[in-house]
């Protein structure tokens, strides 16, 4: 349904161009605006046709693969040390409340590289490889470490989906006290 009413909103814009044009009125400053209004009102609601298409196409024809147990949280275990290893990526699983990176370089010094939440779906140097996707699913939660590029996945104890921590609640009673999970 969305995918007609974008076509059909998007040939609309493109008729009052063509109107514009038959009566002669692109050379006016009022027919030149409003056609450079038109047009890239025309172009993004294509584009959102197209979009939603090529969504659909893909997950017609898609393949879904099995994502990690630790990258959906289906484990809860704490006993798990390590961390299946990937062709092109180091990984591991990141301590409690962990945020920064605790991998040694070659000198033996810790990186200290935050940990930041990777959306690797998105990621053009990623889409060539295919690693992640291939092992964990479309949409997993994995951090990245900002300097060395290590890959941690979720402490399985941790439910919190915030590299930040819990946080606290103001002493000055200004803060919302977190929602209820």
């Amino acid at each position: 349904m969305m995918l007609v009413i974008s076509v059909v909103l998007g040939i609309v814009p493109l008729l009052g161009v063509a109107w514009i044009v038959l009566h002669g009125n692109i050379g006016t400053v009022d027919g030149l605006f409003m056609s450079l209004i038109l047009l890239p009102l025309s172009g993004i609601l294509f584009l959102n046709a197209f979009l939603d298409m090529r969504g659909r196409l893909k997950a017609r024809t898609g393949t879904k693969t099995a994502a990690s147990p630790l990258a959906n949280r289906t484990i809860t275990a704490p006993g798990i040390e390590t961390a299946p290893q990937l062709p092109h990526h180091k990984v591991k699983i990141k301590k409690a409340g962990q945020r920064a990176c605790n991998e040694k370089n070659e000198k033996g010094k810790f990186c200290g590289g935050h940990l930041k939440r990777w959306f690797y779906s998105v990621d053009l140097i990623e889409q060539d490889c295919g690693d992640a996707e291939q092992a964990w699913g479309l949409d997993a939660e994995v951090y990245r470490c900002e300097h060395c590029k290590t890959l941690y996945l979720p402490h399985p104890g941790e439910s919190v989906v915030n590299v930040a921590g819990q946080g606290q609640i103001s002493v000055f009673g200004l803060t919302v006290p977190p929602k209820a999970s």
